[in-house]
């Protein structure tokens, strides 16, 4: 089960950086602040999101995740998802399946919130419901995508989509700097380094 919500996370987070061709929205996002969920918000730290979650900390994956890893092979960028179910103080995350997090340097870049229910018969349902309680703009101001929509505004990113066979539905928030580009460029920063120490 926790296999396939990662995979669901990590496909959430593609989509949400995927430069695809779609109608342009109905209205440009001027939207500054990228909002709150649960009160996870961007640019938190790995400490302050393990708090929320007491008795996180205690489990081999994620005391192998927060391991900091500034080299070979994640350079900075550091994800793994949580099940709020699993943890004291669950209440506040009532309704919420999982959490996927991205880290870069330890600070928050992109998180996806999973709900297991309600089923959601259009996207655009969701979306409003959403933007009603976010103060987003409604869903006619959203891009459409293939599998999901999308909301660009000033410095994030919010993508929506739908379970098709089963209920429930994602919203991820993301910063516009992809973790994963900074991932490549120190990567390939870093062997081009050691070919040029490299001595036969």
């Amino acid at each position: 089960m926790k296999s396939i919500l990662l995979m669901t996370f990590m496909m959430a987070a593609a989509l949400s950086t995927a430069g695809q061709t779609a109608a342009a929205p109905g209205t440009q996002c001027t939207l500054k602040v990228a909002p709150v969920i649960r009160g996870v918000r961007l640019g938190m730290t790995t400490d302050e999101v393990m708090t929320m979650f007491p008795g996180s900390r205690d489990q081999e994956n994620i005391k192998a995740a927060l391991t900091p890893n500034t080299s070979f092979p994640r350079y900075g960028v550091t994800n793994f998802s949580l099940f709020p179910g699993e943890y004291a103080g669950k209440e506040r995350f009532a309704g919420v399946s999982s959490i996927g997090f991205i880290f870069v340097d330890a600070h928050l870049v992109r998180y996806a919130v999973h709900y297991a229910r309600p089923p959601w018969p259009h996207v655009e349902d969701f979306i409003n419901t959403l933007a009603a309680a976010l103060k987003l703009p409604s869903a006619d101001s959203w891009t459409k995508e293939p599998d999901y929509r999308k909301l660009d505004c000033d410095g994030f990113r919010v993508s929506a989509s739908v379970n098709v066979n089963s209920p429930g539905a994602t919203v991820t928030v993301a910063s516009t700097d992809d973790p994963y580009k900074v991932q490549t460029e120190r990567r390939t920063a870093a062997e081009d380094e050691e070919r040029r120490a490299f001595k036969p």
